[in-house]
């Protein structure tokens, strides 16, 4: 998981965005890493992507991954064009 975080990190550096993370979960979740991995991966590829298009807003991206109540629970804050809502 880190070594994607930081990568991510690096791509969303060459679009111009911050990548901000939060990861407060216990050592073993109920979850494969391999299926965690790709989701986050998938997540943030499109947010830096959409940043990456739209220079107009705040170029910051922010992840929270956390447990509540025995479930983990993913939080991805980004900005976009809005006209791609219609194309996308």
């Amino acid at each position: 998981m880190n070594f994607l975080l930081n990568q991510k990190e690096k791509d969303a550096q060459k679009v111009g965005a911050k990548l901000n993370v939060s990861v407060l979960i216990p050592e073993n979740i109920n979850i494969g890493s391999d299926v965690l991995s790709v989701v986050i991966g998938n997540l943030l590829d499109n947010a830096i992507s959409a940043v990456g298009r739209n220079k107009e807003q705040s170029d910051e991206i922010k992840l929270n991954i956390r447990t509540v109540n025995d479930n983990l629970l993913l939080e991805l804050e980004n900005q976009f064009n809005t006209e791609e809502i219609k194309t996308r």
